[in-house]
């Protein structure tokens, strides 16, 4: 009984005092991949990492898991170009090193497009995000009156849409949510509330321009430290 509780106490302490060097991902997510939903997507990048061989952190106790989680997750079926991850590694890794590493392992539709190291002081990435960038696209053409639409929505002082929630569908404001709207070339582009405290499905603003039939893309997730939107990578030089 000493033996093993000596042992988990070994285990434990020496996992404590070990320096855990820290990495954001931003990686695209398309073609099939924006099909699978999220605990998919984590197990994918799970076995990505250890056919990669990587030094990855794990946690502590009986179960323990890979040190790795996600910005925010997409919704099934939308596509997303600038996602983030981070994962903790038990060794430093260069930047360049560590993507030329994990993209010949990850499957078709999921590729890392950058890597960069957060020092311990950089804040978590999910609590950091506040904004996303949307692009819409319409297969069947631009829309006759999208652009007055656009307008007419940015001008207007409240938006009442049904929503569903957790306690079921109400009606609910969502123009505060609603940070940036532009009809440019063809598309149109959003930049709407995402994150744990205020989140806003962009199927929802077409919804209200009754404009439904467009194909969506994820083009960025933004924080907000000082009141000004910007990208996360930023935060990872704090």
């Amino acid at each position: 009984m000493f033996f093993v509780q000596y042992l988990c106490v070994s285990r434990m302490a020496k996992k404590m005092n070990n320096v855990y060097h820290r990495y954001w991902l931003q990686f695209a997510k398309q073609d099939a991949m924006k099909f699978i939903g999220h605990l998919d997507l984590l197990r994918i990048f799970q076995q990505s990492i250890r056919r990669a061989q990587l030094p990855v952190a794990y946690s502590m106790g009986f179960n323990p898991h890979q040190r790795l989680s996600f910005a925010m997750p997409l919704p099934v079926g939308m596509a997303g170009t600038a996602e983030w991850a981070e994962i903790l590694l038990d060794s430093p890794f260069a930047s360049d090193v560590l993507q030329a590493a994990l993209n010949p392992v990850l499957p078709h539709g999921l590729q890392v497009t950058a890597v960069y190291s957060a020092p311990g002081s950089a804040p978590r990435l999910a609590p950091s995000v506040m904004a996303a960038d949307y692009t819409a696209h319409f297969p069947e053409g631009a829309p006759a009156g999208l652009e007055a639409a656009v307008a007419q929505m940015l001008a207007a002082p409240e938006i009442l849409m049904e929503k569903k929630t957790k306690s079921g569908t109400r009606e609910v404001d969502i123009r505060p949510d609603i940070f940036g709207l532009a009809f440019l070339e063809g598309a149109l582009h959003m930049r709407l509330a995402t994150g744990s405290a205020q989140n806003l499905n962009p199927q929802l603003v077409l919804r209200a321009l009754s404009r439904e039939n467009a194909v969506i893309t994820r083009i960025g997730l933004l924080a907000c430290p000082q009141g000004v939107f910007v990208p996360l990578h930023t935060l990872a030089a704090q």
